[in-house]
């Protein structure tokens, strides 16, 4: 999903979602069942909250004993640092 979110403007429609889900290995049918009962609608609400609620803003978002990483984390010198630093 994240690498196909950009492709097109229903790239995350429920055919697509079906599609991505055989692709790894789900049931099609079901996925197409769950999508279309919001069988996982209040979860992906409540994880999402959650996760503003813990400052996130965007993915991925690294926490570091509890502290949001504010570095670029495709620098893996900086995010290994970052670590070290909490591990001290």
């Amino acid at each position: 999903m994240y690498h196909h979110q950009a492709d097109s403007d229903d790239s995350l429609d429920d055919a697509h979602l079906v599609r991505y889900a055989e692709q790894a290995g789900a049931d099609p049918a079901t996925t197409a069942l769950d999508l279309s009962g919001g069988t996982y609608e209040e979860k992906v609400r409540s994880s999402f909250m959650s996760g503003v609620r813990s400052g996130v803003n965007g993915t991925p978002t690294f926490f570091i004993n509890g502290t949001r990483f504010e570095g670029e984390w495709t620098n893996a010198s900086a995010f290994i640092d970052a670590l070290e630093e909490a591990a001290e």
